[in-house]
């Protein structure tokens, strides 16, 4: 009767754990998914020079950083700074590529590369930015996602 009853006791761990584990992955896989939507709408937003849908992915409280530049604190600052962009530079291409995500709680990353083909709009020459970014995302209130922290390094 002992052997029994501690099989099932077992059983019953054995089967709550790896149904952790597999809801674990379904949330990290859903999670994936709304960040590379996010991502294409970024894309979108980027190439038709659509302000509002670009900063509509963005925390209230996010932060944004790149390499030899000022680190821009909050989402109207940094607002101002991609209404600046856009009235002088003008989006050719923008990929990126995601190497990793992973999620833990009301907080997610997603690290990988990007390539940005930019033309000036006042002298029409064009440049590259590529590097590697570090971006973390914050569930909010409503269940959706926004960029809490941005990091960008150019190569």
């Amino acid at each position: 009767m002992k052997k029994v009853f501690l099989m099932s006791v077992i059983l019953v761990f054995l089967t709550y754990f790896f149904s952790i584990i597999a809801f674990a992955e379904d949330e990290t896989a859903n999670f994936r998914t709304t960040i590379e939507y996010i991502f294409n709408t970024w894309r979108a937003s980027n190439l038709n020079e659509d302000f509002d849908l670009w900063f509509s992915n963005w925390d209230e409280n996010a932060i944004k950083m790149a390499s030899n530049k000022a680190t821009i604190y909050g989402k109207s600052a940094i607002g101002n700074m991609k209404r600046k962009m856009f009235q002088t530079w003008a989006f050719e291409s923008w990929d990126v590529e995601i190497d990793e995500v992973q999620l833990s709680g009301d907080l997610g990353y997603a690290r990988g590369t990007y390539i940005v083909n930019l033309k000036s709009k006042a002298e029409s020459t064009s440049t590259v930015l590529e590097g590697t970014f570090l971006t973390i995302f914050k569930k909010q209130a409503d269940g959706s996602w926004k960029i809490y922290r941005d990091c960008m390094m150019s190569k």
